[in-house]
């Protein structure tokens, strides 16, 4: 492949000589230096995605918690139980597998993802369709669950219609499109969502909602990627080939995933729906880094991916990936975690208060979270995905006891504490786990927190002296400046680094020669 002006790989040509069928091959990064600067100019855009869809979602989240009821998200919480667990089991890994492969995917291989995700998604999603209002009935859920249950089945069903594209794309490191749809889908989301509640359609606004960003995810996945689809046949030595990795990656997932479901399976011993509802709240707006986290796994696992054959610079890309995440987790975290008291009753309304304590918790286990996804995420690029599954599943026995226990004990904010504990207990077993293939700076990592500490101690002075909306405002100004000061008086070295990722033609990590 020839390289164009600009460091990007000129589209591949297709040659009748060779096949018969189209090629799918996706441009791609010919060196490593190539690769670590296209992952870090990724990472940029889906930073920059990410402060979109988080003002977007946080405009919109405000809207329903004024239009809705915490009984109507707790029974969101609950029905989403299952599209999740579908979603999340989905093609039991078969799509990570040719993200992850070292050879370039051939029509062959996509031909393969692409029969067995209809064949399981379409399954589950029927599934699902039934299993659903079922449940709902059951549980006595309430007006609008049935129909809810199937809305979200419908989302299960356009997962594998976009599943090639979103693959390719990702394995090739083509974040700017992949960004920009996903914004789009949040204003769909929730468009939908809040006009929909303002009509007075209650928690089915959520199911509306999600038909509507598959809708749109969908399009603008083929849209993107500019490949007509390959048809599906399945070709069992490459489903056998890709899943011996998948199986494994998507069993860590799931435990990850399970983690989260503790609320909706365990929360009403708080007290009911509305205690699902609280903890839901402090889950889903107490972990931010949940970002972080996102931009880690999406970006760093194709990068480090490609890097797997090259172990020095592995285990160096690893760590600036890991010292960037804490960076970004600890400077969203700290201030919440500082500023919740005042900051959930003053922009949520107060109906909200009683889960402040949770919310604070969760967002210090969040931090821990975020470097243990980094961890995750190199073991999986690596093909050490049995480690990270076998780590994974203890931390999800640990937080199976913790979270009832902390809930039987103290309510909302045992559930909270519970969280913390594990996502510790989580951190120190991926840590341990990784220890011979990954390099961990955990002098870094203290300094972060440090300043972190310091910069959010500031910020709650003054948010504690001016309980209001001017306090918050000055309180997270103040803020932002004291942690961006002493970042780039003693983050100089990661700062410069970043930043030559980001500029064409230069290396981001020495090599030493």
């Amino acid at each position: 492949m020839a390289a164009t002006r600009g460091g990007d790989v000129a589209e591949p040509v297709y040659d009748p000589r060779m096949s018969f069928r189209p090629d799918y091959s996706e441009p791609r990064p010919d060196s490593d230096d190539q690769v670590e600067r296209r992952g870090l100019r990724a990472a940029g855009q889906l930073v920059a995605r990410t402060v979109l869809t988080r003002g977007i979602t946080l405009l919109g989240t405000v809207a329903l918690a004024r239009l809705l009821t915490p009984a109507d998200f707790g029974v969101f919480a609950v029905i989403t139980l299952v599209v999740t667990i579908i979603t999340v089991v989905g093609d039991l890994g078969i799509g990570a597998g040719l993200v992850q492969q070292r050879e370039e995917p051939g029509p062959a291989d996509l031909e393969t993802v692409l029969a067995v995700q209809l064949a399981l998604f379409g399954g589950l999603g029927l599934a699902a369709a039934v299993a659903g209002p079922v449940l709902a009935i059951t549980l006595g859920l309430g007006p609008g669950s049935s129909e809810l249950a199937i809305l979200l089945a419908l989302t299960i069903l356009m997962v594998p219609l976009r599943g090639i594209p979103i693959a390719m794309l990702s394995r090739s490191l083509r974040f700017g499109p992949l960004a920009a749809s996903e914004v789009v889908q949040q204003v769909a989301f929730f468009g939908v969502a809040v006009g929909s509640a303002a009509m007075g359609v209650g928690v089915v606004s959520f199911g509306l909602a999600g038909v509507a960003q598959g809708i749109v995810a969908t399009v603008i996945a083929w849209a993107a990627w500019g490949r007509r689809s390959p048809r599906p046949h399945l070709h069992r030595a490459i489903a056998a080939r890709l899943w011996r990795f998948g199986i494994r990656m998507q069993g860590a997932n799931i435990a990850v995933w399970a983690k989260d479901a503790v609320v909706p399976v365990f929360g009403g011993l708080a007290g009911g729906v509305s205690a699902v509802g609280y903890l839901q709240f402090a889950w889903r707006n107490g972990q931010l880094t949940t970002a972080v986290d996102d931009i880690v796994t999406r970006v760093g696992f194709p990068a480090l991916s490609r890097l797997q054959h090259d172990a020095p610079r592995f285990t160096r890309a690893s760590g600036v990936a890991m010292e960037a995440a804490v960076l970004g987790a600890v400077g969203i975290q700290a201030w919440l975690i500082a500023s919740a008291p005042v900051l959930v009753p003053l922009v949520f309304s107060a109906q909200w208060e009683p889960s402040v304590d949770a919310f604070r918790f969760v967002a210090g286990g969040a931090i821990a979270g975020t470097l243990t996804a980094v961890i995750r995420t190199a073991l999986n690029a690596a093909g050490h995905s049995g480690a990270a599954f076998r780590a994974g599943l203890v931390s999800l026995g640990v937080i199976v006891v913790v979270f009832p226990a902390g809930i039987l004990l103290d309510g909302v904010t045992g559930g909270g504490i519970a969280f913390l504990v594990g996502s510790v207990v989580a951190l120190a077993m991926h840590a341990w786990t990784a220890r011979a293939r990954v390099a961990i700076s955990w002098t870094g990592i203290l300094r972060v927190g440090v300043m972190g500490t310091i910069a959010a101690a500031v910020g709650a002075v003054i948010v504690t002296w001016r309980a209001d909306l001017v306090g918050l405002a000055v309180s997270g100004i103040a803020y932002v400046t004291l942690f961006g000061a002493l970042v780039f008086v003693l983050e100089r070295p990661l700062l410069r680094m970043l930043w030559t990722g980001l500029r064409p033609g230069r290396r981001v990590v020495p090599d030493g020669s």
